[in-house]
């Protein structure tokens, strides 16, 4: 979800979101960089240290990183054991053209670089982008985006592995690590930040541009994909690139960004929002940005443009991404007071809305 994964201090790379039940890969982060250091240290895994790197890449690729960290320690005790400690390898990975290759698996230069190359492939064709149907397994067919449909084509029962013993293994590695992830409430700014009139109220797009319209519903993407939120785009795509896209909240930059190489969001922002005295605040997500106008942790007022509507990430086409996160504080965090600027970081305490609520209230305040 759109916490802060990215803000200076105190937020270290925080939970971006919460995981859905059924364990898929792609979506923001739901454990934070210092529960990665943690798990590092706690194995003496010599890739301690990576954290941010290894968050940032999930980032990057559309892939929650306490996947990567589960394969990692399934396959090498997170690089203790195994080929792993001389190749620098999260994932044991094949030998592959481009990568030295030592004992049969791809070898790297650096923790993170094993990293990425795991992201990429996972992100790749054979598993979140697989078009066709798992040979041996007929009964998996699309795309291979949890545990138990990947594994079969990653560490496959014909190569000695227990398929059911290694997808147990991962989910209840990532399961108990969302389960400790640390609770985060900030007072971000005490003495500047609004405390009222707090919850997303313009249009993200810029109406001035043309007819927008809502390509994909928040029910499409559930079904589809596995994440919350709309698609918005302009008919006919007009003066679609470039068109500006503003904050719809006022409240804390985070920022996403890849290489626009088709996974995940693409570049992009999520913004934290500020609790309202009740105890709630929202949180959004603005994703496949051409250009990014905005810096993280960048504090922005409610209409500020945070950047260009482009078509980087999964996009087929210019268009803007747009999620709304509500989040809660507890009864007694509320009777002790809210301080203006707090901000909610836990993805237990937040949870997905339909975006068309608040589009369709604009469309006619617009209208």
């Amino acid at each position: 979800m759109p916490l802060a994964g990215d803000l200076p201090a105190p937020a270290e790379g925080k939970a971006l979101r919460t995981a859905p039940a059924d364990h898929k890969l792609r979506g923001l982060p739901s454990i934070s960089v210092a529960t990665i250091e943690r798990v590092l240290k706690q194995y003496g895994s010599p890739a301690a240290g990576n954290g941010q790197a290894f968050y940032d890449l999930g980032v990057r690729y559309g892939i929650d990183p306490a996947y990567l960290l589960a394969f990692f320690v399934h396959e090498s005790v997170a690089g203790t054991a195994g080929a792993a400690v001389a190749n620098l390898s999260v994932g044991n990975i094949r030998c592959v053209q481009g990568y030295r290759c030592g004992g049969g698996y791809a070898a790297y230069d650096s923790w993170s670089q094993g990293a990425e190359h795991w992201y990429q492939l996972l992100s790749g064709p054979l598993y979140l982008g697989n078009g066709g149907c798992l040979s041996g397994h007929p009964e998996i067919c699309g795309s291979l985006d949890t545990p138990t449909r990947i594994i079969p084509r990653y560490a496959p029962a014909a190569d000695s592995n227990n398929e059911a013993a290694y997808v147990a293994s991962v989910q209840s590695l990532v399961d108990n690590w969302r389960a400790a992830e640390q609770d985060s409430v900030t007072p971000a700014l005490p003495s500047a930040a609004p405390t009222s009139d707090l919850a997303p109220n313009v249009l993200p797009l810029d109406p001035g541009r043309g007819d927008w319209v809502i390509t994909q519903s928040n029910a499409q993407h559930w079904s589809s994909e596995g994440i919350s939120g709309l698609d918005l785009a302009f008919a006919g795509n007009k003066d679609a690139f470039g068109s500006p896209i503003h904050a719809t909240e006022p409240g804390i930059v985070g920022v996403m960004q890849n290489r626009g190489d088709g996974t995940g969001y693409g570049n992009g922002v999520y913004l934290l929002g500020y609790v309202d005295p009740s105890g709630v605040s929202y949180n959004t997500v603005y994703g496949h940005f051409q250009k990014l106008l905005v810096t993280r942790g960048q504090v922005v007022a409610r209409g500020t443009v945070l950047g260009e509507m482009g078509s980087t990430g999964w996009s087929s086409g210019p268009h803007l991404h747009y999620e709304v996160w509500q989040c809660q504080l507890n009864a007694a965090e509320v009777a002790a007071g809210v301080a203006p600027g707090t901000v909610i970081r836990n993805p237990a305490r937040c949870r997905p809305l339909d975006p068309q609520g608040f589009i369709g209230q604009l469309a006619r305040a617009c209208g």
